[in-house]
């Protein structure tokens, strides 16, 4: 089922009567190609979980990175649009911590030289995503630099994922923008949902309602203050923030090293086998009372400008 740039791939929803519905794992995807432009071959294929393998305008272009992969000498540009700080610089993926609608996530560690290991989390955006950046149809690059270049003394910042790096991937979809934050664990509804499927009897007493409610609004406050307005605030946006354990992620991973799902072969659709990392989100380390979280307001890609100027001629 063909699918505009900029769309996600979308395959018969059974339960729906026969609409559409993005991609899910192990949705099938179908791809009508046609050879002697008179008769269509049909590919069908169940995605593990995002569709990488699927170029524009099959897929919104997700960027197919692997374990182990070292993002080195980075691209910023003609004109470097961020300069970073110090201890940034290279990266090797170790984990993927998930995916969306505009972008996967990965996990990975600081290569420069150091005595202790650090890691930070990429959200590398789609191609198509990385496009609609470029044409000034997406406000999550400038609501991240106001954030950045904001009141540093203002109650919210620390509520806010800040940008610690950025830089430009290139693959066979095209160019990704990259952006590097610190580490976080589950959203918040995640992180409920987890508590649930263990059984407990989950609740928030009315402090700890009072702790998220604060904590959000703060950062809100905060955004309202560099002139942007977050127009998707909702719990799967809303991350545990896990502090700087670095020792800890290290300890978890070498406890649980990251997975791949079983390489797939579809010659009709990649000459390479097709593998697919497992999503695997950090674990809320050191997690204190759930009435007590600590919390970070993230994707500012759904932002918007509080002003927009009136122009007449």
């Amino acid at each position: 089922m063909l699918s505009p740039a900029g769309i996600p791939a979308v395959a018969p929803g059974p339960r729906n009567g026969g609409e559409t519905e993005p991609v899910k794992p192990g949705d099938i995807v179908m791809l009508h190609e046609s050879e002697d432009g008179e008769s269509d071959a049909t590919v069908e294929f169940a995605c593990d979980e995002e569709p990488h393998m699927l170029k524009p305008p099959f897929a919104p272009g997700y960027a197919s990175l692997h374990l182990g992969q070292q993002l080195t000498d980075l691209n910023r540009g003609p004109q470097p649009f961020w300069e970073p700080g110090p201890g940034q610089g290279d990266y090797e993926i170790v984990r993927k911590l998930g995916w969306g609608q505009e972008a996967s996530v990965w996990l990975a560690r600081r290569l420069e030289n150091s005595s202790q290991t650090s890691f930070v989390a990429i959200k590398v955006l789609t191609s198509a995503v990385t496009r609609a950046i470029g044409r000034k149809e997406s406000f999550e690059l400038p609501a991240l630099f106001a954030i950045d270049d904001g009141d540093m003394n203002h109650p919210g910042r620390p509520y806010c994922t800040l940008l610690l790096d950025l830089f430009i991937y290139s693959d066979m979809h095209g160019l990704h923008y990259c952006l590097v934050f610190e580490p976080l664990s589950l959203s918040l509804d995640k992180y409920i949902e987890a508590e649930r499927s263990e059984g407990r009897d989950f609740g928030f007493s009315m402090e700890g309602l009072r702790n998220i409610v604060r904590q959000v609004l703060l950062a809100v406050s905060y955004a309202h203050a560099i002139g942007f307005v977050h127009t998707d605030i909702k719990s799967n946006n809303i991350f545990i923030d896990v502090g700087l354990w670095n020792e800890a992620i290290a300890k978890y991973l070498a406890e649980h090293p990251s997975r791949t799902y079983p390489a797939r072969h579809e010659p009709n659709i990649s000459s390479d086998p097709i593998i697919t990392v497992m999503s695997e989100p950090l674990p809320p380390f050191n997690l204190p009372d759930r009435n007590r979280l600590r919390l970070k307001l993230g994707d500012f890609g759904v932002g918007a400008l509080s002003f927009v100027p009136f122009v007449t001629t």
